[in-house]
């Protein structure tokens, strides 16, 4: 059991005091007694989540844990159904407790059994990882969250949408800009911020008549909407206010005006010409002690926004930002990323003189307690002097290696930049493992832009072995990685690649080829298109400097075949993928899961459509209509009829084949795609050229008689 030497104080009048009083009172070993007498008779979620919350803010985390873990114990053997609201609220502050974790997955997965997602937001936030941080991985979970049916997202470029459908692996959203989204869970996540029903954004594009007359009707309220979508930093400016009546009729310069005669008359806001700002009356002391008063919020949260309050102030005299450093250095806090960045800002960016004995001490000494730091703080350029740090004071070259294999890549090269300088052989070390390492492709690659940089000496490759390895890495990175080192192979290192070309056997060329052709990355950078021309030009036996349309990353087809493709990929959304899902849920109702056929069955049958509607997508993206400028009767290529006949020393009749793309497609009357062995041999030829065909005799030769435009491409 857990006690502390504290008496239990009985105060005046004889009323016993209540288990929150008991905590703030730290009266913990009658705290102790009087909780687990009530356990049998039960308590309430909201007394039990007070006291537990004040103990938590006291500090006595083990006290804590120790409560909780006895009342879930004691309410799930009772069937008590207030254990989803006991996990959800505690898991915003219990920080090391797998019952806790156990019980919170159990609830969310009862309280969302058919949201197919589920599983995926669980492992993204870490909330199902043994060891994570609960409140750190809840927070995350429940943003997550807001990617639900119903629910509105902001997209960069499409606007705000609704989102009108989500699957366990796709999401599709109605954009302003594009109506019936589909993007994967991934995309959703990475390129979408969750929106608020009220906010501008939603009211703009939902309920533009409102949206246009709220500047003038209610200045104050769509002032308040401004700062609460752009007011982070508690400014906003005349850029935010841009963005905000992007699409509408408004006229961003004349609400601009309204709004800063609405802040100048008002006490709550100060007009400073091209921002504003909200007013405060307290000195800036005051604001950030007062934010560091507030237990209940994590010291990442309130790093930034005292940067928040700093920023807005500009210069803060030296002896206030001391005096705020001293008072800050006596904080026991196990954010130690937050403090590091905390004492950064209030050091006037590293400035002081007390930062560099404090930020000593806050650095972690293991790789992994650092890692964690560093995904603690925001600033990029406090994360750069977070790892020169930890170089500087810890000595130990294995636990440097194991930070750098942790880091995202601008930090791994500002780590080799200060190990360039201060222990060049270490770096050297680190570059080697890093380069024979076959788990990272992403470190592999940057260890080799590093070596052509110059900043690594070493036994690595050069010149065409060093562009092979390069190249057979490429394919495994990350996107990030995939788009930096395929522009980095097309500039600096443009003559090894070009010799290489020169030189690689046209099978491994061909390999290289079909492997990265499924990365966007490297087509963006167009690598993949010199790679190409390369191919092609060995195929016809001369290297070629003028390139075809269907040469390109595109797959073309007739503009009736991609329509239909995409009513199709309509009814399963709306239709069959839905019915599949019903299909389930009524299953499940017919017995034990494990024994149910039916059931087993009614999950095979959605999972390929959905494996459907996932490949059906990918070819979405790259299908387009022929290209009628450039389909022309003095060549064959896609959207063309060609008529060939036998040469005098080969049998055979006249032929005739159309060549389509794959939806098209139909051999069984002469439609043959273009990029099957038949249609790519016909590819390019122009009257009176000579081909051999796919699966015909060696010798079996045939002339291009004529070419002619398919009537359906003429239509457009």
């Amino acid at each position: 059991m857990y006690f502390h030497g504290c008496r239990f104080r009985v105060p005046v009048g004889g009323r016993l005091p209540g288990k929150a009083e008991l905590a703030r009172e730290e009266s913990y070993d009658a705290l102790q007694d009087e909780w687990i007498e009530a356990l049998p008779d039960g308590m309430s979620a909201d007394e039990m989540l007070e006291t537990l919350r004040i103990l938590s803010e006291k500090g006595e985390s083990g006290l804590t844990v120790e409560l909780l873990e006895l009342s879930l114990a004691e309410m799930d053997s009772a069937g008590s159904a207030s254990v989803p609201e006991l996990c959800k609220g505690a898991a915003s502050f219990v920080h090391g407790s797998e019952v806790l974790r156990h019980h919170l997955l159990e609830s969310l997965r009862d309280e969302h059994l058919m949201f197919e997602p589920l599983e995926f937001f669980f492992r993204e936030s870490r909330l199902s990882s043994a060891g994570s941080d609960i409140p750190e991985a809840w927070r995350a979970f429940s943003r997550l969250m807001s990617y639900d049916k119903g629910r509105y997202v902001l997209h960069g470029n499409f606007g705000p949408g609704e989102i009108v459908r989500v699957t366990r692996g796709s999401v599709t959203v109605d954009f302003e800009k594009s109506r019936d989204h589909d993007m994967t869970i991934e995309a959703v996540i990475a390129t979408t911020e969750p929106l608020p029903e009220d906010s501008l954004a939603v009211l703009r594009w939902k309920h533009r008549e409102e949206f246009e007359s709220l500047p003038e009707r209610d200045p104050g309220d769509f002032l308040e909407r401004l700062f609460s979508e752009y007011g982070g930093d508690g400014q906003v400016d005349l850029n935010d206010l841009r963005a905000s009546l992007s699409g509408s009729s408004l006229k961003p310069s004349s609400v601009w005006r309204r709004l800063r005669d609405f802040a100048a008359r008002s006490g709550a806001f100060t007009e400073l010409g091209e921002r504003i700002v909200r007013k405060s009356d307290t000195s800036v002391e005051a604001q950030i002690r007062s934010v560091l008063q507030q237990r209940k919020r994590p010291l990442s949260e309130k790093t930034q926004v005292i940067a928040s309050i700093l920023k807005q102030q500009g210069r803060i005299p030296d002896e206030t930002l001391d005096s705020l450093l001293r008072e800050m250095s006596g904080m026991d806090d196990c954010e130690t990323g937050a403090a590091f960045e905390l004492a950064w800002f209030l050091s006037g960016r590293g400035r002081r003189p007390g930062f560099a004995a404090m930020a000593s001490d806050l650095v972690e000494q293991t790789a992994t307690r650092a890692a964690r730091a560093v995904g603690e703080i925001h600033t990029q350029a406090c994360r750069k002097i977070y790892v020169e740090a930890f170089c500087d004071s810890v000595t130990d070259g294995e636990e440097v290696f194991r930070l750098m294999s942790e880091l995202p890549r601008p930090l791994w090269f500002a780590l080799a930049e200060k190990l360039s300088v201060s222990d060049p052989d270490l770096l050297s070390i680190c570059a080697t493992l890093f380069y024979t390492g076959k788990d990272s492709p992403d470190r592999f690659l940057w260890t080799m832009e590093l070596v052509s940089g110059g900043a690594v000496r070493g036994d690595f490759p050069e010149g065409e072995e060093k562009i092979s390895r390069i190249l057979a890495n490429l394919v495994h990175a990350r996107a990030d990685t995939q788009r930096r080192m395929a522009a980095y192979l097309r500039r600096e290192l443009r003559p090894e690649l070009e010799s290489w070309l020169k030189n690689v056997d046209s099978r491994t060329l061909d390999g290289l080829v079909s492997e990265l052709d499924g990365s966007g990355a490297v087509h963006e950078t167009g690598l993949l298109l010199i790679m190409k021309r390369e191919l092609s030009g060995r195929k016809r036996g001369t290297r070629r400097t003028k390139h075809f349309f269907w040469e390109s990353d595109a797959i073309f087809d007739g503009a009736g075949a991609i329509e239909k493709r995409r009513a199709e990929m309509e009814e399963l959304v709306k239709a069959r993928i839905p019915a599949a899902a019903d299909a389930i849920a009524d299953a499940a109702t017919h017995g034990d899961l494990s024994e149910n056929a039916e059931y087993a069955a009614a999950i095979e049958r959605r999972d390929l459509l959905l494996d459907t509607l996932q490949r059906w997508r990918d070819e979405m993206e790259r299908l387009r209509p022929y290209p009628e400028g450039e389909v022309s009767s003095m060549i064959v290529s896609p959207g063309t009829k060609v008529t060939i006949s036998p040469m005098e020393d080969t049998e055979g009749d006249e032929l005739t084949f159309q060549l389509v793309g794959p939806l098209e497609a139909d051999p069984s009357v002469g439609r043959i795609n273009y990029m099957a062995p038949l249609g790519a041999a016909l590819l390019g030829r122009e009257r009176g050229d000579t081909v051999s065909l796919p699966g015909t005799e060696r010798d079996a030769s045939y002339r291009i008689d004529d070419i002619e435009i398919l009537p359906e491409v003429l239509r457009r």
